[in-house]
């Protein structure tokens, strides 16, 4: 059932993409802001994803909950800081829950009232909060993935499909949990489906399932999670397994990669252990260019097995990365995403000895990627990477205009005030457009209704709009303004300065005195 077919007839959906992750304020770590950002899903993906107006905006500001040691790994401490999320979440979604029911009439630009539903059509975030949104238990739970309901013993085999969650039956396992007696009962009955005792935040708002809204984030889930703490992690140990001197070939070649467009040129990779996401990205993308002739079936067969890995993932990753997709490219993504499972799997059979664990739900969360495709268009439509840049202005007002105390309002309102400007200065822009093309539109409407040898000079005009004035009628309209004090010779000393700068010659080679 489509989210169209759930709406009256003649209605309209207004979807939403929410996007909340915590970040660091401070360089140390202990100031910590947790921004909510919504964007319009209606709008073209070039407007969508920018900032300013039509793009991001700010839209709340979560609590962050102090951990307590007392009370750390306790499920009711769990409990307690996920029903602050969602209390919290629940406030922010308050305008769109009272609309999504009955909707609302709304004028557009092109003067038509439309009959608008708002709904969430789109959550974008890491692992951590798609957790906290969906109130499983996260990486231990018994059944991890918030999306469908694989075994946590079975994430790192991705050739099978397993039922997907919707939040009517989540919604009904919680009522049957709590018509149990006692908390052991009740927890026994979630522990089953990794589900927490709390209501859902988003359930106030109509037309909308938050495990089908959540999606799958190549940031994250990719450059953040599987190529940035295991494949990169073991071909570094496969490298640096070999002789000294091709660990130095390595960066070597890193270091001779040529200059690319919007790619970064990481050097001496093989020291790197953290870095941000972006750059572990362009990391992966020269990796098989600087390794295919150290890595090799002769010298190191595991990494060169790992090395075929990699590049189907890089595969994966590029199929997942296309902006069009087509039913032969969501075909061959997926026919990819097979044959990556497929050899990965050879690779973790050969090192079953390792102390890595690829039981990891990130790992899983590839079983996704065309799902969400199909669903919710291509991965641009849902990927963080936008929003994330938004954290380095929230990180300079921090810094820049704030006390340090109690900088969420002061945030806040420093942001305000950015999107009002923003807004001010959007429509002297328009403003600038419209009048340019009407003085183009009086221009052509003149020359057509004038002969053509006298079109050269029509849209020339001579002398002031305004009529002459004195300088002392000047003076008395200006009495107040200390500006307009002894104006004859300010202006006197203006035109003296104005015109040598200008290579302009004084009027018979004299200063002007008026």
């Amino acid at each position: 059932m489509t989210l169209k077919s759930q709406l009256p007839h003649s209605a309209k959906p207004l979807a939403f993409i929410l996007y909340a992750d915590k970040t660091k304020l401070s360089s140390f770590g202990t100031a910590k802001g947790y921004p909510v950002v919504a964007r319009l899903a209606n709008l073209p993906t070039h407007i969508r994803n920018s900032q300013g107006m039509g793009g991001s905006y700010i839209v709340g500001w979560l609590p962050v909950v102090k951990e307590d040691k007392a009370h750390a790994g306790l499920l009711a401490w769990a409990n307690f800081k996920a029903t602050v999320w969602h209390k919290s979440f629940e406030r922010i979604l308050s305008s769109l829950a009272a609309k999504s029911n009955t909707g609302q009439w709304l004028e557009c630009l092109d003067v038509v009232q439309r009959w608008f539903f708002p709904l969430i059509l789109i959550l974008s975030s890491d692992f951590e909060e798609q957790s906290t949104m969906v109130l499983t238990h996260g990486v231990r739970a018994l059944w991890p993935c918030p999306i469908c309901l694989v075994p946590h013993d079975k994430l790192s085999d991705m050739s099978h499909c397993y039922p997907r969650r919707t939040s009517h039956e989540s919604q009904a396992i919680l009522a049957t949990a709590r018509e149990r007696e006692t908390a052991e009962e009740q927890e026994e009955v979630l522990k089953e489906y990794g589900l927490r005792d709390v209501q859902n935040s988003f359930l106030t708002v109509s037309s909308t399932d938050v495990h089908r809204a959540l999606s799958w984030d190549k940031l994250h889930f990719h450059s953040g999670g599987l190529w940035s703490d295991h494949l990169w992690v073991e071909l570094q140990k496969c490298i640096n397994g070999l002789r000294r001197e091709k660990t130095s070939q390595v960066d070597k070649s890193y270091e001779a990669f040529p200059c690319w467009r919007d790619q970064k040129h990481p050097n001496q990779v093989m020291n790197i252990s953290f870095t941000n996401n972006s750059t572990h990205e362009d990391i992966s993308k020269m990796i098989v260019y600087a390794t295919h002739n150290i890595l090799t079936e002769a010298d190191c067969p595991l990494g060169y097995l790992l090395l075929r890995c990699v590049r189907l993932y890089l595969e994966l990753n590029m199929y997942a990365s296309l902006e069009v997709h087509t039913t032969e490219t969501i075909s061959s993504g997926r026919h990819t995403h097979l044959a990556f499972a497929a050899l990965l799997r050879q690779y973790i059979n050969k090192t079953v000895e390792s102390e890595k664990n690829w039981n990891f739900p990130k790992l899983h969360m590839s079983s996704h990627i065309f799902d969400d495709v199909e669903a919710k268009g291509a991965t641009q439509n849902y990927n963080t990477k936008p929003n994330e840049k938004m954290h380095g202005s929230l990180k300079d007002s921090y810094f820049l205009r704030t006390n340090f105390r109690d900088v969420a309002e002061q945030i806040l309102r420093i942001n305000t005030w950015q999107v009002a400007a923003d807004h001010i200065r959007h429509c002297l822009f328009e403003f600038d457009d419209h009048q340019r093309q009407l003085d183009e539109e009086d221009f052509i409407a003149t020359v057509v209704d004038r002969p053509i040898s006298t079109c050269n000079y029509l849209h020339v005009k001579l002398g002031s709009k305004q009529p002459p004035l004195t300088f002392d009628a000047i003076q008395m309209a200006h009495q107040a303004d200390q500006a307009f004090s002894n104006f004859r010779v300010k202006l006197n000393d203006f035109l003296n300065v104005l015109l040598p700068s200008s290579s302009i010659p004084l009027p018979e080679g004299k200063h002007i005195h008026l």
